[in-house]
């Protein structure tokens, strides 16, 4: 389905997913893998190439924003269908972007303001 929607190069995923049937299946529709190791039963855990751990970093901000948009902004549940439902999910994102274009003002405008001489 996504294929359909987008074009991407990368495939993230979570350690849920951590299977060579899986990576070879991404690698052999031309994606690049970027899956979080699993801890042996030792704990110990394969680490990332930089490369790939700095592209996974950009899986868990949207994590975090989904999150944030159920919590804040959706109902726990969906009771319309279709274009109503569609609605309710987009007011949802715009109201999340709105959130952290706030944010960043506010910050921008703190770090912009000049020092008080003491």
């Amino acid at each position: 389905m996504a294929e359909k929607n987008c074009t991407f190069l990368y495939a993230l995923m979570d350690r849920g997913y951590s299977s060579g049937r899986i990576a070879s299946f991404v690698s052999g529709s031309g994606k690049v893998p970027v899956i979080d190791f699993k801890a042996n039963r030792n704990g110990d855990k394969p680490e990332m190439d930089p490369a790939k751990k700095s592209r996974y970093r950009s899986r868990t901000t949207v994590e975090r924003t989904n999150s944030e948009m159920k919590e804040c902004f959706l109902p726990a549940k969906l009771y319309s269908r279709g274009k109503n439902a569609l609605l309710e999910i987009e007011l949802a994102i715009l109201l999340t972007t709105m959130k952290r274009m706030g944010m960043l003002l506010k910050k921008e405008s703190r770090a912009a303001r000049p020092l008080k001489a003491v």
